[in-house]
């Protein structure tokens, strides 16, 4: 054994399963207890071969040594040499773990879980490798005073002098608090991490009773269990409550058994252990469930980007916190800031260049993390000294940052990689909802286009049907404008033919709701006249169909406007009206809502009003057979006026042969003013065979009947002018919808 006198220094082996801990720890003690020469091995077999080789003034072992039972080790070299020192070391610290310390003999028992743990156990290897040895006597009594009943008892006194130091330095090495209360439930003895923990003196707390620092309610309870697990055969209760202190109520965890006092007394001892961080983190956690369920119900990249960076200030004391997201451009925009990023940096960045530290997070895809920032890294201008980085995916980066250094734990790391999760995935769920919805808003606008082309397709064939029918092209012009005013989306519908001198759209039909909108408006052809410029001038012009979608925004649409919305018409197209580069005239559908006149929709009626269409083909198989009538009419009126008439047998007296012609031509005249087509050949074959015998049979009377045939006729024509001109007159009324 080592003595406070010698200059050698204490030979000591730890054994250790992680040599990186091992290495660090006898590092330390090079610096803090240069008398202490530390050996480590990583195994129990090593250290018996180290121990056979070599005696050793002290031996520390690691509680937590791979595959050994650490106490028990410790036993067994504490037997093959008593005056080794031996000490136990580790992060566990329950009363059991102690009873089988202090039942083994091992001399200490140091916990490492404060900061200064390390200097904590080379105090013990010194204090305890250069103590005296209890199984030694006093090599420097007097002779005369060693007797043979002075030296055991004074070995005896030694030893548990000895012990209870020993177990004074492992109590007050602990981290966790430790009391022991006697029969009546007063404090016999507590440690330094107690008095710390509730707030007060040890001197205040010993002999005070445990009410002081817990409601009498709990102390009952504490009991009704303690007797309850002792009937059970068991020793020991775990029971959470708060202990009142001078910062307030305190959360926490005691471990309570019973514990011998002697005289036959018992009281308990408590380990007791501060639970405000767990409780906390538990709180974190729920905050963040609550969290990942509204992330879950988020629609867009924007509020899961606001849920986020709230839940990091709210949830995770996380204050100065943004997210910035990759967008269409190959930027990283911070799309959510909390108030404590703006207060720091206003509507700047948490670092001055996006392509810095973010960048590199986000290109690499590895977090990082930094409790000196400027220490550690050569980064531009940025108030933070510790910081956050992680990846969102491909989506972005979460940053997070304090202006002080060492700001953050390990807990606030793991905690912040929680949130970045379940914000990622919020962000593909809402990714991929986007995508479902544009792909769901394009087939229903293909099935809307596909009805409506379906409807247009059912009205041009109703449409077509009527025209093939029509004898007139006014039955034509009343039938496309009736069907197509009553043709969704369109309210009003009109036909106009240009005029020969000055060029004006003179409405000839129209159908809808746009009563007396013909009457106030004038439309013509000029492109240097506001009057010229809407759709219909420009189809004029063009023969081309003309668009306007909106009359509220369109400026050509300015002469018209008023008009057309005091009768709720918001949109248009004009159709000329075209056969073999003839124009006929222009057709105009108006409709009640902007945006009606889509380009498949006017190509529809474009297509069919156009040079190959019914109207059209129509309009000039109206005008082709009016040509044809004039000219059979012209015909048929020369060959009465010019070709002689056939001999024929004549009637006793001429009277048969006049009456005869005149009965002929009054069926003609009749026949040609109660009909309005031209009499077909046959017809005029049998006319002129009828004239020619009644010339022969009596000329003057042909004569006669001739001239009144002519007055009928011109008087058939008078009626027919006049028919027409009231037509015309009639085409000018605007017709409602059926």
């Amino acid at each position: 054994m080592a003595s406070p006198l010698n200059s050698d220094p204490i030979s000591t082996l730890y054994v250790d399963s992680d040599p990186d801990r091992a290495e660090s720890v006898r590092s330390a003690l090079r610096d803090t207890h240069p008398c202490v020469a530390l050996d480590t091995v990583p195994s129990r077999a090593a250290a018996d071969r180290s121990l056979a080789a070599e005696p050793r003034d002290c031996v520390v072992v690691r509680a937590d040594l791979h595959g050994v039972d650490a106490v028990q080790f410790l036993a067994t070299v504490r037997d093959r040499s008593p005056s080794t020192a031996t000490i136990l070391c580790g992060d566990e610290h329950s009363p059991d773990l102690l009873r089988r310390v202090r039942a083994a003999g091992i001399d200490a028992y140091v916990h490492d879980g404060s900061a200064d743990h390390v200097s904590v156990l080379g105090d013990h290897v010194v204090a305890s490798a250069t103590e005296p040895s209890s199984a030694a006597p006093e090599a420097d009594a007097p002779d005369d005073r060693r007797s043979a009943g002075d030296a055991p008892a004074s070995t005896d006194r030694q030893r548990r002098e000895r012990e209870l130091e020993r177990y004074e330095a492992m109590v007050e090495t602990v981290r966790d608090g430790l009391y022991v209360l006697d029969e009546a439930g007063r404090f016999v003895a507590v440690n330094r991490a107690f008095v710390e923990l509730v707030g007060r003196p040890r001197t205040e707390l010993v002999g005070a009773h445990a009410t002081a620092v817990t409601s009498e309610e709990t102390h009952e309870e504490v009991n009704a269990l303690l007797e309850s697990a002792s009937a059970d055969g068991g020793g020991d209760v775990t029971y959470e409550t708060t202990l009142e202190t001078p910062r307030g109520e305190v959360p926490v965890e005691t471990n309570i058994s019973s514990f011998p006092l002697g005289d036959g007394e018992s009281g308990r001892v408590g380990v007791v252990r501060d639970i405000s961080e767990r409780r906390r983190r538990e709180e974190q956690l729920a905050s963040l469930n609550e969290t990942a369920q509204a992330l879950a119900t988020a629609e867009t990249s924007q509020e899961v980007s606001e849920l986020a960076v709230r839940a990091a200030a709210e949830t995770l004391d996380l204050p100065v916190s943004d997210i910035k997201l990759y967008d269409e451009r190959g930027e990283l925009v911070v799309t959510a800031r909390t108030e404590a990023a703006a207060d720091l940096v206003g509507e700047g960045s948490l670092f001055a260049s996006d392509a810095d530290l973010p960048w590199e997070v986000y290109a690499t895809g590895s977090s990082a993390a930094f409790d000196d920032l400027p220490a550690e890294r050569d980064v531009s201008e940025t108030p933070l000294r510790s910081a956050i980085l992680l990846p969102i995916g491909k989506y972005g980066v979460f940053v997070t940052g304090e202006t002080e250094p060492n700001a953050f734990s390990e807990t606030d790391v793991v905690l912040a990689n929680i949130l970045v999760a379940n914000v990622r995935a919020a962000l593909e769920r809402t990714d991929r909802e986007e995508r479902l919805r544009e792909r769901t808003a394009e087939l229903e606008a293909r099935t809307e286009t596909l009805e409506r082309v379906n409807r247009i397709n059912d009205v041009i064939r109703d449409m077509t049907r009527a025209l093939t029918e029509a004898t007139s092209r006014e039955e034509i012009e009343e039938v496309v404008c009736t069907q197509l005013a009553n043709a969704e989306p369109y309210r009003f519908a009109w036909i106009g033919e240009q005029e020969t001198v000055g060029g004006e759209l003179v409405p000839v039909a129209s159908a809808g709701v746009g009563r007396g909108y013909l009457d106030d408006i004038t439309v013509t052809a000029a492109a240097d006249e506001p009057t010229g410029r809407g759709p219909a001038g420009r189809a004029l012009r063009t023969h081309e169909p003309q668009v306007q979608n909106d009359f509220h925004t369109d400026p050509p649409f300015e002469p018209w406007r008023a008009q057309a919305l005091k009768r709720g018409l918001r949109a248009g197209i004009s159709i000329p009206l075209v056969y073999k580069e003839t124009l006929y005239g222009v057709l105009n559908l108006y409709a009640g809502g902007p945006g009606a006149s889509t380009n498949w929709r006017w190509r529809c009626w474009a297509n069919w009003a156009g040079p190959s269409g019914s109207p059209s083909t129509r309009w000039n198989g109206a005008k082709r057979s009016s040509a044809t009538r004039r000219s059979n009419w012209s015909s048929a009126s020369t060959t009465r006026r010019f070709r002689r008439p056939r001999t024929s047998p004549t009637p006793r007296g001429g009277s048969r042969s006049t009456s005869s012609s005149n009965r002929a031509t009054a069926r003609f005249a009749r026949s040609s003013s109660s009909t309005a087509s031209t009499p077909t050949p046959s017809c005029r074959r049998r006319l002129r065979c009828r004239t020619s015998a009644t010339r022969t049979s009596s000329p003057n009377a042909t004569t006669a009947t001739c001239t009144r045939q002519r007055s009928k006729t011109r008087a058939s024509s008078r009626r027919s002018s006049a028919t027409a001109r009231t037509r015309r007159r009639s085409r000018r009324r605007t017709t409602e919808p059926r």
